[in-house]
């Protein structure tokens, strides 16, 4: 499957139980950038283990936009939990901690700077996949785009093991990582694909 940038290699396919987008209230762009959930079954995990994807990207350029828009994720994950609940009764406690959940896409903040501790690491409990990379995932020459300063790591992929004092997630472990560099003048986006082999913990 391929949503906002997020590619499956899964086999077997994967199927799509639930799948909805919020626009961010406030934002600098005129592209709409929001975020996007979608739930899917992944029979290679087992019976009933189920995968809730959260695709976003975050305007850049500006630190408080960025800051509430992460806020709005937060709090879209609960509503996303509530409606999937109500749209499938029998998805109980017991379900959640048969699926595991990501957040991830374009974030525009910096790996280790100030804004990256105290937006996205600090209370969240969110765990970034990709913590120890330090190589850049946005490619400073490129055919379909350029920008000449060095931006660093500023796409990824965190899991929630937890969401508020009720809900508890399936914890996931990565098996593999890696960032693809595609050959210049055959990209398929101004940014570098990070590809992740997640299971069960």
């Amino acid at each position: 499957m391929q949503t906002g940038g997020l590619f499956d290699f899964a086999s077997p396919k994967l199927s799509c139980r639930y799948r909805h987008k919020r626009t961010f209230t406030k934002s600098r762009s005129k592209s709409l950038k929001g975020v996007e959930a979608t739930l899917w079954d992944v029979p290679k995990w087992g019976n009933h283990r189920r995968l809730l994807v959260f695709n976003t990207h975050l305007d850049p350029w500006h630190i408080e936009n960025r800051n509430e828009q992460v806020h709005e994720i937060i709090n879209f994950v609960g509503e996303t939990i509530a409606a999937i609940e109500k749209e499938d009764k029998t998805y109980q406690l017991e379900d959640w901690k048969n699926t595991g959940v990501l957040v991830l896409g374009d974030f525009n903040i910096k790996a280790n700077s100030v804004e990256y501790q105290d937006t996205l690491l600090s209370n969240l409990g969110w765990v970034d996949y990709f913590h120890d990379v330090t190589c850049q995932t946005y490619a400073i020459e490129n055919s379909l785009a350029c920008y000449p300063e060095d931006c660093g790591r500023i796409d990824y992929i965190f899991g929630l093991e937890r969401y508020g004092s009720k809900y508890t997630f399936l914890p996931l472990l990565a098996v593999s990582r890696s960032i693809r560099k595609e050959p210049v003048g055959e990209e398929s986006s101004d940014h570098y694909a990070l590809e992740i082999e997640l299971i069960p913990a």
